[in-house]
């Protein structure tokens, strides 16, 4: 007699317990990397938009720490939170397709990589995550269950997830296309609820646009002319290994029976049709993109959440699939502990130093840094900090310099100025003419080069500060500074 799914119903608990509570720990335990720390400085800025991102990923990182206080946990929760919703929306599209498979899809949002790992650091993605599960779920019901009312649903979530992240609009060019490809779906064309839902969708978007008018449109060409302007680069392999990575080969092998006939005759072709519609427009797009352009690890990741009711299903119906998936979870949930374990606590030290290098402890370094700058400091001046990269150096000192001053009330922080990314809108270099400003490089010969010395007169040579690793405090990656005089 076949064992039933249900009978693995514990397995898969646990393994969604272990997952959360990894994800917790996680949260809690390591240094802001350089891109959250720069969400974090969002926050601080609140605005309609910023010249990369939309601003939802700034409110919701406002929201957390004015309810947690200022630190990591509180700067990374709303990623938590944001998996937990497209867990829920995924649980619920799972269930209307075969019930019984909504706990799988719970299995394989804990387990994947993707879904892993940007569970626990913040990124425009999160947000885009959520909203993109609902606008799923929402779709489906519209166009495959016929649900009128359920278009409304797709407006919100398409608007929330605009405010998060431009590239679901891929979610917007796959729609048409289903929509399009059928006699049937077109009918919808020919009734309000469509149009309703797009204005909702631009209603929710407006501040986005409102910003960019002031801002001649900034952000949308920085994510779509500048990003074309870019050198050639043939990266479609990096793509190809980044699907194995986040899907596995298990997952690979489903994603070939979804578009195999005599495996998904079981299914309405309705549903079939919205599955691949759904999960090839976004992957070929990128596909696409990758022939001439580089390609982000994260850029896929959100796109394959349509294929998880189809590898749900198959746990549902295959109990030699499931088994697979359930064997598979120790290894991945094990290399998540130590990887984790490796950052946090910078051990094995032989593996902190070949893998997470860029994973300091900023905490220590600002410290380090502050110590610099307080030894040139005057009555009458204060030195300010100026990075020479784009964007991560000074994103860090912002955030750590403010927690250290929450712990430590009477420590003024130094002034950070920087002109890359949204640096450039919140500060501006040309203001320092004759102060006193530290240089901060991860390279030494951006403070060698002519340009700079022909505009500072240097009031030291240039010296090397050590980034160490979290927890072990070895030495992992050395930084460059030099006080000079502005001219």
């Amino acid at each position: 007699m076949q064992t039933k799914p249900q009978r693995f119903s514990f397995y898969v608990q646990a393994i969604f317990w272990v997952s959360l509570c990894l994800r917790i720990f996680f949260l809690f335990n390591h240094n802001l990397q350089a891109e959250e720390a720069y969400y974090w400085n969002y926050s601080v800025h609140l605005d309609f938009g910023y010249i990369d991102h939309p601003p939802l990923v700034a409110v919701l990182i406002k929201l957390s720490t004015t309810l947690f206080g200022l630190n990591e946990f509180a700067v990374r929760f709303p990623a938590l939170l944001c998996w937990g919703i497209a867990t829920f929306f995924q649980y619920r599209w799972c269930e209307i397709i075969q019930k019984g498979s909504g706990q799988f899809s719970i299995l394989l949002l804990s387990i994947l990589p993707f879904f892993f790992v940007d569970s626990c650091i913040i990124t425009p993605d999160m947000p885009m995550l959520a909203a993109w599960s609902a606008g799923l779920y929402f779709l489906y019901r519209a166009l495959c269950l016929r649900e009128s009312r359920a278009w409304y649903a797709v407006g919100i979530s398409l608007g929330f997830g605009l405010l998060a992240k431009y590239s679901i609009g891929l979610i917007i060019i796959a729609t048409g296309i289903f929509v399009l490809t059928n006699e049937e779906r077109r009918r919808w064309l020919r009734r309000k609820e469509p149009y309703y839902a797009a204005l909702i969708t631009l209603t929710l978007f407006s501040p986005v646009l409102y910003w960019n008018s002031l801002h001649n449109w900034a952000s949308f060409a920085f994510q779509s002319t500048r990003r074309l302007q870019t050198h050639f680069s043939f990266s479609l392999q990096e793509l190809i290994g980044w699907l194995i990575l986040f899907l596995t080969p298990i997952g690979l092998i489903g994603l070939r029976k979804l578009f195999k006939h005599a495996d998904n005759k079981a299914l309405p072709t309705q549903t079939i049709t919205f599955l691949q519609i759904y999960t090839l427009v976004p992957l070929l797009v990128y596909t696409v993109y990758s022939c001439f352009y580089g390609t982000k690890f994260n850029w896929i990741g959100p796109g394959l959440l349509a294929i998880l009711p189809w590898l749900s299903y198959l746990m549902y119906q295959k109990i030699d699939v499931l088994r697979q998936w359930l064997n598979m979870s120790p290894l991945l949930i094990g290399t998540y502990t130590l990887i984790m374990f490796c950052i946090s606590y910078g051990q094995p030290e032989f593996l902190n130093k070949m893998l997470f290098t860029k994973m300091v402890s900023w905490e220590r370094l600002t410290e380090d840094l502050y110590q610099v700058a307080a030894s040139h400091s005057t009555q009458k001046s204060k030195p300010v900090f100026m990075p020479l990269d784009l964007y991560g150096i000074a994103s860090e000192l912002n955030f750590y310099q403010t927690k250290q001053r929450k712990t430590q009330p009477n420590l003024e922080p130094y002034s950070v100025v920087q002109s890359g990314l949204m640096f450039g809108f919140w500060t501006s270099p040309a203001d320092l003419h004759g102060k006193t400003v530290v240089l901060i490089s991860p390279v030494k010969n951006r403070l060698e080069n002519d340009t700079l010395n022909s505009t500072t007169q240097p009031l030291s040579s240039i010296q090397s500060i050590w980034g160490v690793s979290q927890g072990q405090e070895s030495h992992t990656v050395r930084y460059y500074y030099q006080i000079v005089r502005m001219l």
